[in-house]
């Protein structure tokens, strides 16, 4: 029995690309047989090594297909194709709205996944969200067997290599507020250049505002942003771009607070992130987020910008509020370092 993870794009940095090979570690150590594949224009060049166009994909009848859904492509037909035991990992489809006027290609894409869900979902033995929001949204379009595996927090194994850093790390005499993730219109980012607007002017001077993340994923969003911090007239907005490992793990030391506003996730891997580096979490309550933070954090529902930056200021010096947010996210790694990722990998593939 072979096992063939199926992906619709294959990316340094992309959390989905990551969890398979991850899962695919896993099974293999385990003694078992586990290639991943995607169409061949949708793997980065420098992963052709770890990922395989998904022509070369053969799945005999005892095999099992993991198909990792979040956006429609030319995989989901070899998962439909395929005559063995399938698999869905659910991720979450952003909803299209975000996209439209900004990249509607990739729009029309999240629409047809949209409505390919339920055709998805169905044709699986099993399906497997990273959270129980998703598995929520799964099972209103009426389909059993449904399970949860929180997605695999991969970072614990980041910590011990040796690699050279790319990018110095960021100057700590200045106030760093640090967001990671896809430049991409679900996040609102835009909410948080202008909430670090309102802190940066009227309460700290002497900070800055680190935008970690691929100005690739929207071109034209990315743009939009670059255009609100130049009217703003906001310098220490810096917008990072990719980093690797080693480099983006020094962003999370060297940040005094970490804050997501975005107004869709299906869980938010870098939460996980920061509250490991020891950096205090500020998200919106919404999506999979209050998942992933488990307790820990700090949340916030609408609010003004003017009203967010104070928050932000009181999460960074108040030192009573500050120890007691990283207390609790101290317990929540804990927790998490319980997690025995090699059985969730083989949870998820039904092997356990």
């Amino acid at each position: 029995m072979k096992i063939h993870q199926l992906v619709a794009g294959f990316a340094d940095g992309d959390a989905i690309s990551r969890e398979a090979s991850e899962i695919a570690a896993a099974l293999r150590i385990s003694g078992y047989e586990c290639g991943i594949y995607a169409p061949e224009n949708s793997i980065g060049r420098t992963l052709l090594g770890q990922c395989q166009s998904m022509e070369y994909m053969q799945a005999s009848a005892d095999d099992i297909v993991l198909f990792h859904y979040s956006i429609d492509s030319c995989a989901s037909e070899a998962y439909f194709a395929a005559k063995c035991r399938k698999i869905v990992r659910y991720h979450n489809i952003t909803p299209a709205e975000y996209f439209q006027g900004f990249d509607d290609a990739v729009a029309v894409q999240l629409d047809k996944a949209r409505h390919m869900l339920r055709s998805v979902a169905g044709e699986a033995d099993r399906v497997v969200c990273v959270s129980e929001y998703n598995a929520a949204e799964v099972r209103e379009l009426g389909v059993s067997n449904v399970d949860v595996v929180h997605l695999l927090d991969e970072y614990f194994h980041k910590s011990g290599t040796k690699l050279p850093q790319q990018v110095p790390a960021p100057d700590r005499r200045l106030t760093n507020i640090l967001y990671v993730g896809r430049i991409a219109p679900n996040k609102c980012i835009e909410e948080l250049i202008s909430a670090f607007g309102h802190y940066h002017n009227g309460i700290n001077r002497r900070s800055r505002l680190l935008i970690v993340g691929s100005d690739r994923s929207c071109p034209k969003y990315y743009a939009v942003l670059r255009f609100i911090a130049a009217r703003l007239e906001l310098q220490n907005v810096t917008f990072c771009g990719f980093l690797d490992d080693v480099s983006l793990s020094a962003f999370y030391k060297a940040a005094d607070l970490f804050v997501c506003t975005s107004r869709h996730e299906g869980y938010c891997q870098p939460i996980i992130d920061a509250m490991i580096s020891g950096v205090p979490v500020l998200v919106r309550n919404c999506g999979g987020m209050p998942e992933a933070m488990n307790g820990a954090g700090v949340m916030y529902n609408n609010l003004q910008p003017k009203v967010l930056a104070e928050l932000m200021d009181k999460m960074i010096s108040d030192e009573g509020l500050r120890r007691e947010v990283l207390e609790a996210q101290s317990c929540r790694v804990e927790r998490l370092k319980t997690r025995d990722l090699k059985a969730d990998c083989l949870r998820i593939v039904g092997l356990k």
